[in-house]
């Protein structure tokens, strides 16, 4: 077995994740993606432990896009009904993130309202929000010319 440190978008999800438990109380989940297209495409395990599987199972769902870094393990099998030797790819996750979760398309923050209730205008950051109270008076003296 080969362990090569990767990251990658496994671009569907063959099925639905289930959160398990192993003898020492360790939660982990393991699903099946696909990365490459056409000719290319490849067929990869995927396996995420304690909470990463915790966080990720309630949302994995088939037909779901996952951004993953782990290690890469390349192993061969002979089929259960025989055959030849297959050669499969199998990813040990150390992260992984809903691909709708991470960059441009990440769910927007709710805006607070502003300290005095007053609506706070798209665009306005901290420092641009009406003072509290939301007087409107100059805070120094007159000045004459």
């Amino acid at each position: 077995m080969i362990g090569i440190e990767c990251a990658t978008v496994l671009k569907v999800l063959t099925e639905t994740a289930e959160l398990r438990q192993s003898a020492k109380g360790v939660s982990w989940t393991s699903v099946t993606g696909v990365v490459g297209t056409g000719d290319d495409q490849q067929f990869v395990r995927m396996t995420l432990f304690a909470a990463n599987a915790e966080r990720l199972v309630p949302m994995l769902k088939r037909g779901s896009r996952l951004y993953v870094e782990g290690k890469v393990a390349i192993n061969r099998y002979t089929p259960s009904g025989g055959g030849e030797e297959r050669i499969g790819f199998a990813i040990t996750a150390w992260r992984a993130e809903l691909v709708g979760l991470i960059g441009k398309s990440r769910p927007r923050k709710a805006k607070s309202p502003a300290p005095n209730g007053q609506p706070v205008p798209d665009g306005a950051h901290d420092w641009q929000r009406p003072a509290d109270g939301g007087d409107d008076a100059i805070p120094f003296g007159s000045v004459s010319v």
